[in-house]
């Protein structure tokens, strides 16, 4: 697979898998439960898709993608965890206070502390600003076990 390939957002993720899987936007939204216009927007990136849910497309097409700080090296497979769980990774990572750590996307400190307690929830598309923005590595992983690194 060509690593020089970036995607930085969700809606390339999504397009990738759904292009991986070889189905139509409809065909890949229908197995979802979801329009094709719903499915359209979140792959245009022009309307924002809950984690929770972005986690559940990983987990039917059977994909996962996984966080790698470049600078501990610690990684996390997001199929595996609680969407709260995610978010505090990655400040963990950066060793920065909640704070600290939403402000980098103009959030505030009740947006990461409601977050990391599951209390509320966040954007995928969240995840992929923090992601680029703390110089974390995201790597694909589909059901054969082959790697794109995003």
């Amino acid at each position: 697979m060509n690593d020089k390939i970036r995607f930085d957002t969700v809606g390339d993720t999504l397009k990738y898998i759904r292009n991986h899987v070889k189905l139509t936007q409809t065909e890949f939204a229908l197995r979802l439960g979801k329009s094709r216009d719903w499915y359209t927007l979140k792959e245009l990136n022009k309307s924002k898709i809950y984690m929770k849910d972005y986690i559940n497309i990983l987990k039917i097409y059977k994909f996962d993608i996984i966080l790698l700080s470049r600078i501990n090296g610690v990684s996390l497979s997001l199929r595996t965890y609680e969407a709260s769980a995610i978010l505090r990774f990655m400040r963990e990572s950066t060793g920065l206070s909640q704070t600290a750590f939403a402000n980098t996307i103009n959030k505030k400190r009740t947006w990461q502390s409601g977050n990391e307690a599951g209390n509320t929830q966040y954007y995928a598309n969240d995840l992929f600003e923090l992601k680029n923005k703390h110089n974390f590595d995201v790597q694909i992983i589909s059901c054969s076990g082959a790697r794109k690194k995003l």
